[in-house]
Order: structure tokens, then C-alpha cells, then sequence
């Protein structure tokens, strides 16, 4: 009960088609898939914002369809490319955060976190691990694409919630 009362509210998650053209491989539907959705940061036009969250999302969609291909996970499912902000509150990606894989558990689903901070986004995980623990996260992979140094933190995280981990190490 706790974990429904803490999720997002549905429109506070936004959800964007990726155009065709920036998919690779045929047989993907990719989702852009911003949390929390951030509709008056004040200091950055909301233009700007979607063109960076786009840019990044673009910048690593190669990567993530190749992973997705290399370990063969099956065609013909969502590939949800998550932001997270990080001008927004640890409560508020946390929340928001769980909302969306709550969304998708149990569903043949894969995400693949966009994040400015990987530590603010392994913090964000730790938060809600309890709750993820109950959730069936099994057909749910994580593509994580970023410093291999956090990679076990990523790992134990998923591991111990069942939701297999993928990494493809940036430098």
C-alpha cells in the first residue's frame, strides 16, 4: 500500500515516440520516457531542456538497440530510454522513478537510465529497493551504459530485486 501511495502521478511522467530514423535496428519501439517531467525550471527554457534530454537520448540509442541485439533480448518490445533529472528532489526521482517501473513490471519492457549523475541515480535505486524487491522485474532489463566503476553498485541493485543488468562501459 505504501508503494501505491508513493508513486508519480501519471502526468508527471512524460512519454515521446523516438522517430524511426534514429532506431538502428528494425524490430525496436523505443520510448523517451522523462522523470520526472519538468514544466517550469525557471533558469532553462523547456525548449532547451527537451533538446538536450533529445540530444542525449539520440547520442546513446545506438548503443542501447547494439546491447539489446548483443544479448538477445527479444525483438518487438519497448526500449524506454529513462531521464532523470537532477535539479529535481531525491523524493521526486524516487517517487516518479518507481511510478515508471511499477508501470512496467511484468511486462516485456527494457530501460536504459539517462542520467546526468549515475551516483544520483544509484542513490534514487537504494531508495526504493525495498519496494522494487516486490515487484516482478524479471522481464524488465537494465541496459546501464556508463562508468564501469559503478557497474557493481548498479549490479548488486539489481540483482538483489531480480531484473537482469546489462553494461556497456563508457569512457
Amino acid at each position: 500500500m505504501e508503494a501505491a501511495q508513493r508513486l508519480g502521478k501519471p502526468e508527471d511522467i512524460m512519454f515521446a515516440r523516438i522517430p524511426e530514423e534514429f532506431i538502428t535496428s528494425r524490430g525496436w519501439s523505443v520510448k523517451l520516457v522523462q522523470v520526472p517531467a519538468r514544466h517550469n525550471s525557471g533558469d532553462v527554457s523547456d525548449e532547451e531542456t527537451m533538446a538536450k534530454i533529445h540530444l542525449l537520448a539520440e547520442n546513446l540509442l545506438p548503443t542501447a538497440v547494439h546491447m539489446a541485439n548483443f544479448y538477445h533480448l527479444p525483438k518487438g518490445q519497448w526500449l524506454n530510454l529513462v531521464y532523470t533529472d537532477t535539479r529535481s528532489s531525491m523524493d521526486e526521482n524516487s517517487n516518479l522513478l518507481l511510478g515508471f517501473l511499477s508501470r512496467i513490471a511484468g511486462q516485456q519492457e527494457v530501460w536504459v537510465p539517462l542520467a546526468g549523475s549515475h551516483s544520483m541515480l544509484l542513490n534514487v535505486l537504494g531508495r526504493i529497493l525495498p519496494q522494487l524487491q516486490r515487484l516482478d522485474l524479471s522481464r524488465n532489463p537494465l541496459l546501464y551504459i556508463g562508468d564501469y566503476a559503478n557497474f557493481p553498485a548498479f549490479k548488486r541493485l539489481a540483482q538483489s530485486c531480480g531484473m537482469p543488468i546489462f553494461c556497456q562501459a563508457t569512457y
